[in-house]
């Protein structure tokens, strides 16, 4: 992951589902060191561009998927940050799910 601080460009990264075998904890520590943007479902502005970052999860309490956990889901966690979301500027959405 090194070369990836040479980059000059912003880099946002978001843990998918196999992250948590790899150590997910050291890697985003390393990717922050590094100047990567880590999004831990959180909301990051870039110009008038607005960027969600989610967690590997479920898309809701009645799906099911062996590779997330099921505490979380994507619709509590964007219904979480609903206040800080602003609607009228353009958004890109990362979730990392196979």
């Amino acid at each position: 992951m090194a070369p990836l601080a040479k980059l000059e460009a912003l880099i946002y990264f978001v843990e998918g589902n196999h992250d948590l075998y790899t150590g997910v904890g050291a890697i985003k520590s390393y990717l922050d060191k590094i100047g990567v943007k880590v999004l831990n479902n959180q909301i990051a502005q870039w110009n008038e561009l607005q960027i969600i970052g989610l967690n590997h999860m479920l898309a809701d309490s009645s799906t099911y998927n062996m590779h997330a956990d099921g505490r979380t889901t994507i619709q509590s966690t964007l219904a979480s940050l609903n206040s800080q979301i602003d609607v009228i500027k353009p958004t890109v959405l990362l979730h990392h799910s196979p």
